[in-house]
């Protein structure tokens, strides 16, 4: 488990912890540039802001997160000499995703690409994909982009 430099260890899962912070339900405007003020604003207020900051500090995320933005984090990961964390696709793919692949030697990218275009045939909305991803909307619809590019979705 991680602790930050002044001691604090979250003590709880992070199911448990965010399940109570004031932007359960909201995440749109965390990664939302437009939004940052708002967003720091709502986490100040934040009755897991503790947990939500060694989490977010010791994981990659983007946008708003723990009330600090990703420069801060950055920022604060340098001062302390802690690496910038680093994370896959495979990291937050579900595994009957990952294992789409079936022996293709597809790269992760084109196995998410994949999973995105077949699950929009299928007429899944935006909020519907990325739950079962595990990323934003905005994430669902830059791959789907991606897809129409390459001719994989009308």
């Amino acid at each position: 488990m991680t602790t930050t430099d002044d001691g604090y260890q979250p003590s709880e899962p992070l199911s448990a912890w965010v399940r109570q912070a004031a932007c359960a339900g909201r995440p749109a405007m965390f990664d939302n540039p437009e939004r940052t003020n708002d967003a720091l604003r709502l986490c100040a207020r934040c009755p897991v802001l503790p947990e939500c900051r060694v989490w977010a500090l010791t994981n990659a995320v983007d946008g708003v997160a723990g009330g600090m933005t990703a420069t801060g984090r950055a920022a604060w990961r340098e001062q302390q000499r802690m690496p910038e964390p680093v994370v896959t696709i495979a990291d937050v793919l579900p595994l009957t995703i990952a294992a789409a692949d079936q022996g293709y030697g597809l790269g992760r990218s084109d196995v998410v690409l994949r999973a995105v275009a077949e699950r929009t045939a299928k007429g899944q909305t935006s909020r519907e994909i990325a739950d079962e991803l595990g990323v934003t909307r905005r994430t669902v619809n830059r791959l789907r982009a991606t897809c129409r590019a390459r001719q994989m979705i009308a």
